[in-house]
């Protein structure tokens, strides 16, 4: 009889300690695994927020290109900016610190370029609202300081072709980087 307890008492304490092993790997991943998740997946409210940001910035080198084409030197102009320029300079500038804060405060940032999402290249629908990297927003915030920064042109220079040149890649770095319609503005 004594046999036979010994046999049972066996029996039930495999059973505890496979427990014990699976209940050891399910805290250990329920500890981990949410530590990693958000280098692994971008949350909703930061798509959110970026394609809002993307439709801003749009927005704004469409409403401004006439600014940003058209410099102003504000010799001829009392010495002062129009308030047209005066508004974009302030819109662009204001949307490059936003875009900077955007990327700074991303849970997960990306250095290298998903495949088939180089800047410049054609994307099919809903690849363009994915988030870039962060030196592709780098650079889209670096282009929309320098529209901000182009609005005048240095007192009593004029126009030169090299200032609408300037301007023409601070534009196209922004639309490349973010992957905005190259049509207009």
């Amino acid at each position: 009889m004594s046999s036979t307890s010994v046999s049972s008492s066996t029996s039930t304490s495999t059973p505890s300690i496979s427990f014990n092993v699976i209940e050891m790997v399910a805290n250990l991943i329920v500890a981990v695994v949410p530590a990693f998740v958000p280098y692994l997946f971008i949350p909703s409210e930061y798509s959110k927020e970026y394609k809002q940001l993307r439709k801003d910035i749009s927005s704004a080198l469409v409403l401004y290109a006439d600014c940003y084409s058209n410099p102003v030197d504000i010799s001829k102009t009392n010495n002062q900016l129009p308030q047209k320029y005066q508004d974009a300079s302030a819109r662009f500038r204001e949307l490059s610190s936003r875009l900077r804060a955007f990327l700074e405060t991303l849970p997960c940032r990306r250095r290298k370029p998903k495949k088939n999402t180089k800047p410049g290249k054609k994307h099919s629908r809903g690849k363009s609202d994915r988030i870039p990297t962060v030196e592709q927003l780098d650079t889209a915030a670096n282009g929309l300081m320098g529209l901000s920064n182009s609005m005048q042109t240095p007192y009593n220079c004029g126009i030169t072709s090299e200032d609408i040149k300037n301007t023409q890649d601070f534009v196209r770095m922004v639309k490349e980087n973010l992957r905005l319609s190259t049509a207009g503005g």
